[in-house]
């Protein structure tokens, strides 16, 4: 038992002497001691060790590049923080050190110490009381000056002056501005009363208004559907109108075709006519001479022979002039008939002619109604 007190008296002192060499000149040690962590190790550590251990109401919001260290950044003990209270980098790598060294040393001594203890958790917590009492009145003698629980309660305190004073102003700026924004927001809301007011009217109106205006764009359509309807109707009679025009035009050229054929029908028959009045007449002088003819020869027989020659020639001049009359008097049938037939003709086209008239004469008077009710409905657009 002697000789294990002994031995583990000896380790820590080795410990402690180890822990001060490396608080005191880390680089010499790390030199000297290659397995010991580096400076970023540490850091990196410490960091983990502190976001375990941090509390969320007093996590500190870091830049991007920053999120690595938000352990250090929560507790106020980054480099950056550490800089702008005064110390250096080498000064706050030898704290990071001097954090783990300690608490890695204490923590393996006390849990070395107490697992050989009947109750470890009680020795441990005895032992860490008394710890933390001593380092909170650590340095309070006559040669150290004050202890850290008086630097931190100092601290606080010119913290909090510090805060107050920076604070002070802005406190009442901020209640100026809250006083403003209070009127502010009075004003506001009689203005968002006035407003919901003029809200409702303009509602009530734009309805009406809608009203009115659903009523107009429907007569709109109406009077709209009605024109277009004229204009289809117009341009219908139209079509339908230059058609008949169109018509008419071809039937007065067929008219007038007619006319010329009917006018040389009439010719021709005003010719055959005289001509048969010519034959009648040559009959006629004929028949007279056969009768001179047939009396002569009673009284001249001795004329007999060259009467009968002439009898016989004037038979056969009277049989060819009866069958030239033949063909004359049927000529003069089928022109009759002809004409007949043409003036039936020529009848007929005079009634459709005057039937066209009076459809055009209707279209006319009808397209002359559409006109006038187009001009009405452009003038009620």
């Amino acid at each position: 038992a002697g000789r294990a007190a002994s031995r583990e008296a000896s380790h820590g002192a080795a410990w402690f002497e180890h822990v001060d060499l490396f608080a005191q000149n880390p680089a010499g040690v790390a030199a000297k001691q290659p397995n010991l962590l580096k400076g970023r190790a540490i850091e990196a550590w410490l960091n983990r060790t502190l976001c375990q251990a941090g509390k969320p109401d007093t996590a500190v919001v870091s830049a991007p590049g920053a999120k690595q260290m938000q352990g250090l950044a929560q507790f106020g003990v980054d480099v950056a923080a550490l800089e702008k209270l005064g110390l250096d980098a080498p000064q706050a790598e030898r704290v990071y050190r001097a954090m783990f060294v300690y608490s890695q040393g204490l923590h393996g001594v006390l849990h070395e110490a107490t697992g050989r203890a009947k109750n470890s958790s009680a020795a441990f917590l005895v032992l860490w009381r008394a710890f933390a009492a001593v380092m909170e009145h650590a340095g309070q003698s006559e040669d150290k000056g004050e202890s850290l629980s008086d630097l931190a309660q100092k601290g606080k305190e010119e913290e909090k002056a510090r805060m107050e004073a920076k604070y002070k102003e802005q406190v009442a700026t901020l209640q100026a501005q809250v006083q403003k924004i209070t009127a502010q927001r009075r004003a506001l809301q009689e203005e968002v009363a006035r407003l919901r007011e003029d809200e409702a009217r303009l509602k009530s109106e734009g309805e009406v208004i809608r009203t009115e205006l659903a009523t107009s764009i429907a007569k709109h359509d109406k009077e709209v559907r009605l024109r277009v309807d004229a204009e289809v109707r117009h341009l219908d009679k139209t079509r339908w109108a230059e058609k008949l025009q169109a018509e008419l035009e071809k039937t007065q050229r067929e008219l007038a075709i007619l006319g010329q054929q009917l006018k040389q029908e009439v010719t021709a028959k005003e010719l055959a006519q005289v001509e048969l009045e010519s034959m009648r007449t040559q009959v006629k002088v004929l028949e007279s001479q056969v009768t001179t003819y047939k009396q002569d020869i009673a009284a001249a027989a001795q004329q007999k022979q060259r009467q009968e020659q002439q009898v016989g020639t004037l038979k056969t001049q009277l049989d060819r002039h009866d069958r030239k009359m033949q063909e004359v008097k049927d000529l003069l049938d089928q022109e009759q008939e002809q004409s007949k037939r043409l003036g039936d003709q020529s009848a007929n086209q005079q009634r459709d002619l005057r039937r066209l008239e009076r459809q055009c004469e209707d279209e006319s008077h009808l397209r002359r109604e559409l006109t006038s009710e187009r001009d009405s409905l452009r003038e009620k657009l």
